[in-house]
């Protein structure tokens, strides 16, 4: 947490401070899906993309219907990191794999395997 700290400008991690010279960009939901896609695409050119205030379902459950809601498809191929997967000389560093959406409910009880899903990211606007 030291190394962290030694990197803020006055008390405050740098894309607070100096969002200009940050490597993250913090934009709203309400502003993010106003932008065209190439204002988009030339803000991830050179920033990491943080969006802020999305709409949420609280009652949306971890079940193939609320998948749905956020990929659209169950067979979907998205990356998945996958802790069960131990690559050779390293101390149980996940692994990122290619997989289908429903691949992470068939593994979300207590004796499935750890996974995390990555590109489930295909709301639209």
């Amino acid at each position: 947490m030291e190394l962290v700290h030694e990197g803020y400008i006055n008390n405050r991690p740098p894309h607070i401070a100096d969002p200009q010279n940050s490597c993250l960009a913090k934009l709203e939901h309400q502003d993010f899906s106003t932008m065209s896609a190439s204002d988009i695409q030339n803000k991830m050119r050179h920033k990491q993309v943080v969006v802020t205030g999305l709409p949420f379902d609280d009652k949306m459950e971890f079940n193939a219907n609320g998948l749905r809601t956020v990929v659209g498809s169950m067979t979907a191929q998205i990356s998945i990191t996958d802790f069960s997967v131990i690559n050779p000389g390293t101390d149980c560093v996940p692994s990122v794999v290619s997989g289908k959406v429903n691949d992470l409910l068939e593994n979300a009880s207590s004796t499935g395997k750890i996974l995390n899903g990555l590109d489930l990211t295909s709301v639209t606007y």
